[in-house]
């Protein structure tokens, strides 16, 4: 996701939510940053072997009060705190941390009695029953995920875009009463809007947009079809959006795992339809990535879109002559550092990367790469980083710099 227009990222939201922490910082998410340096804290704790302090810090972090549309795992933060509280030699703690994880819905008995950590539980009265719990639990949830997926499984003579009732989480945000919707559907798309909203006066703009959206990231996808539904719920503002979700964001953010998107539709910006719609696509046709070199670019390609003609190449040529190009091993390696250094660079850079990528070799060694990781590049690609950072300079200085263009109005307002 685009931090400068949002999309912190995904994106496996939860993947996507740990990969985006310094993007959630930087763009107001003061609870989940909290969050984060809790979790930072408690892990250092652990490893100095200050296990009561470790204990208590996990606690905190599961209990800690976090921006609604981050879903965190409670449950894995209370199952660390009963491990610092085990080890520490106190197993009510231990006990009560372990029994709030299965109450949140922690199934992995076998991982309880396999764990170490645990072991001076084990001859406590209270452990087998807390097994016994874990795995009636397990038995239980994938007896529920097995139906689901026998009932919401379509089994037709013809392909259809079936769709399938949101999960849990994602009903939260589209059936809320406080601030309700209004839905229509077009093609793969299921529309959520206020029935008094800039959406709703402009519901022809946006099915088109969607649309095109869609094609643009089949088309870099090498994919002809896309058969999955996808809720897109339309809010007229950021403060609309941050009411919804307790995300403070201009244009937008994809969730993934749930096939969903939330985009800002207003008559002062414009639509992050192609960024959000194809971190969402990309992810069911391509996988996850692990590099958010690939993950940002792409998407950002995918936009191709940011004030000035030939933008992603455009802007690339200019920060190159100006000297705000990032060290290509530097957006590999640490990304979001990078990017807390210059977020527009780091995205449009890494756009300006991946396109070259894709243009000069092709999707295939693209698609290779986004599955392997860079570790692979030189396999894929046959050359090292370095000498393919020397070739992708080399080409871009040929490109001519957008006339007259205004970096600060850019690192400001981002692609608008």
């Amino acid at each position: 996701m685009l931090c400068f227009s949002f999309r912190c990222c995904l994106l496996v939201v939860l993947c996507w939510v740990a990969s985006a922490h310094s993007c959630l910082a930087q763009q107001g998410f003061p609870l989940y940053y909290r969050y984060l340096a809790l979790v930072g804290k408690a892990d250092s704790a652990a490893a100095a072997k200050q296990y009561t302090n470790a204990a208590a810090l996990y606690g905190q972090a599961a209990r800690a009060r976090i921006e609604k549309a981050i879903e965190l795992p409670r449950a894995d933060d209370h199952v660390k705190a009963a491990r610092a509280w085990a080890t520490a030699r106190q197993p009510d703690s231990a006990f009560n941390h372990l029994g709030s994880a299965v109450r949140l819905g922690f199934t992995e008995a076998t991982q309880l009695r396999q764990d170490a950590t645990l072991a001076p539980l084990h001859s406590d009265k209270r452990w087998q029953p807390l097994l016994a719990h874990t795995e009636r639990s397990r038995q239980q949830a994938e007896h529920q995920a097995k139906l689901v997926a026998e009932r919401t499984t379509y089994a037709g003579p013809s392909p259809e875009i079936v769709f399938t009732p949101p999960q849990p989480y994602l009903r939260q945000f589209l059936y809320n009463d406080s601030l309700p919707f209004v839905s229509v559907n077009h093609g793969n798309f299921r529309l959520y809007f206020r029935g008094n909203s800039f959406t709703a006066a402009h519901l022809a703009e946006a099915k088109q947009l969607l649309g095109e959206a869609l094609t643009r990231s089949l088309t870099l996808l090498q994919h002809k079809a896309y058969r999955k539904d996808i809720n897109v719920v339309f809010v007229d503002s950021k403060a609309e959006l941050q009411a919804l979700t307790g995300f403070s964001v201009a244009g937008g953010f994809a969730l993934p795992g749930y096939d969903a998107l939330f985009l800002v539709h207003s008559g002062t910006r414009r639509l992050q339809a192609r960024h959000e719609l194809f971190h969402l696509v990309a992810n069911e046709l391509w996988g996850v990535t692990n590099s958010r070199l690939l993950n940002e670019g792409a998407a950002v390609y995918a936009d191709n879109e940011c004030l000035y003609p030939n933008a992603v190449y455009g802007i690339a040529a200019y920060m190159l002559q100006h000297q705000k190009a990032r060290p290509v091993a530097e957006l590999v390696n640490n990304f979001d550092a990078a990017a807390r250094h210059g977020e527009v660079a780091a995205y449009l850079q890494s756009a300006a990367l991946v396109r070259y990528l894709y243009e000069q070799y092709g999707p295939e060694k693209l698609q290779h790469l986004w599955k392997a990781g860079f570790g692979e590049f030189q396999r894929i690609y046959g050359r090292s980083l370095s000498q393919f950072e020397r070739e992708w300079r080399a080409y871009i200085r040929k490109v001519p710099a957008p006339a007259n263009l205004d970096w600060e109005k850019l690192q400001k307002e981002g692609c608008g």
